[in-house]
């Protein structure tokens, strides 16, 4: 009976003591308090990490986020201090830390030249649940901040998601981002790898398209591979071709095809293609131009000319409409067509509000076209909405001629 007693009192003993044995949590945050010297920081950072990651969230963690956060600020790890203040703020809208929390972050803001939008994160936080779900929210608002300076933060939390929850839901939506931020960080190999396994692990992902056109542009930009990147566009072109990727991927062959692979040809057949099979497309304006510039490379004018006036027409955008119109002015005086270049400079003074294109206008109606009616009516309209100007005075003289 006492050898059974024995060994009982040694085989819970052990339980006993690690029943009775003070949290992690109590320990760091004593070490905390006594940091006045920051004498415990390097232990601090290695710990208090490693106890955000070992456990699941308590009410003890946005604690833990602040002393994190508070020893990474005086340590100069400005932009790790910077996201675990947000999340405090993201997950526990109403902590006891909230004052203070907002104080810190437009204080590390300030010093991390940082953009209005994150300066005023405190005011639209709702709060979270800190779950799987939450903890990708919070990835997702600091990935759309679209702050450079983040980056590697943002990739290291990144891992770190992916490695507290290996099979999420969200694990290709988070890969790709990653592969989209180490091409930021001008590491076009290793967003290539990441790419690749996206495609890989989730052939039926709905951001296929977006990583094929990731990597087609990685081949293209970074790595000079410019047949794999054909070979891309084409395998979007096939696969899409109903959607905005299908028409992207069209347009793109014949930016590649004429840039890279000094193909003026095809890339004429694939803006062709484009314009044809995509007409509502935003990029068609640019792909009319694009021939235009082809053709008056090859020194044929009034192809070219047609071109641009297949862009002007589509062109929403101010400055291509300026661009288009000027080549089309240039053309037009290089073929002596003078009535069309007249027409072109009002078109442009309109545009531009400019009295001296209209004065331009005036000369060509009056010299190069005899049309003096037509030249007179134009002197008329400068000196009524130019009122005052030298353009006006001009426009006076020559009307006396």
């Amino acid at each position: 009976m006492k050898r059974f007693t024995l060994f009982f009192l040694l085989l819970i003993t052990p339980l006993l003591a690690q029943e009775n044995k003070p949290d992690t949590f109590s320990f760091l945050q004593q070490v905390y308090f006594e940091n006045s010297r920051h004498q415990f920081d390097r232990y601090l950072l290695e710990e208090l990490p490693a106890l955000l990651e070992a456990a699941p969230p308590t009410e003890q963690t946005e604690e833990i986020l602040w002393m994190l956060a508070s020893v990474e600020e005086w340590n100069g790890f400005k932009y790790k201090a910077l996201l675990n203040y947000y999340k405090i703020l993201f997950f526990y809208p109403q902590s006891k830390f909230k004052k203070e929390t907002i104080e810190k972050i437009r204080a590390c803001i300030g010093v991390c030249e940082l953009s209005d939008s994150l300066y005023h994160f405190s005011d639209k936080t709702t709060g979270y649940v800190d779950t799987q779900e939450a903890n990708f929210a919070f990835i997702s608002f600091i990935y759309q901040s679209n702050s450079d300076s983040l980056i590697t933060v943002l990739v290291d939390e990144i891992d770190i998601f992916l490695k507290i929850y290996p099979a999420s839901m969200y694990e290709d939506i988070l890969l790709f981002w990653k592969g989209q931020l180490q091409v930021k960080q001008n590491h076009p190999f290793y967003a290539e790898a990441i790419f690749r396994r996206v495609l890989f692990q989730y052939p039926k992902s709905t951001l296929r398209p977006d990583v094929l056109l990731a990597l087609a542009d990685i081949y293209w930009h970074n790595i000079g591979q410019f047949n794999k990147a054909k070979e891309l566009f084409f395998e979007l072109i096939n696969s899409f071709p109903e959607d905005r990727y299908g028409g992207n991927a069209q347009f793109y062959l014949g930016e590649l095809l004429a840039d890279s692979l000094k193909n003026q040809t095809e890339a004429n057949n694939s803006y062709r293609l484009f314009c044809q099979n995509y007409p509502e497309h935003p990029l068609v304006a640019l792909a009319w131009e694009r021939m235009g510039d082809a053709a008056l490379t090859a020194k044929n004018l009034l192809e070219a000319r047609n071109y641009y006036a297949q862009s002007y027409e589509r062109a929403q955008d101010d400055s291509l409409i300026s661009i288009v119109l000027k080549k089309m002015e240039a053309i037009s005086f290089d073929l002596k067509d003078y009535k069309k270049a007249a027409q072109i400079l009002l078109i442009e003074a309109k545009n531009e509000n400019s009295a001296a294109k209209m004065l331009q206008a005036a000369e060509l109606y009056s010299k190069k076209l005899n049309d003096k009616t037509e030249a007179k009516k134009i002197l008329r309209r400068i000196i009524e909405s130019f009122p005052g100007t030298s353009a006006a005075k001009e426009a006076e003289r020559v009307a006396r001629q």
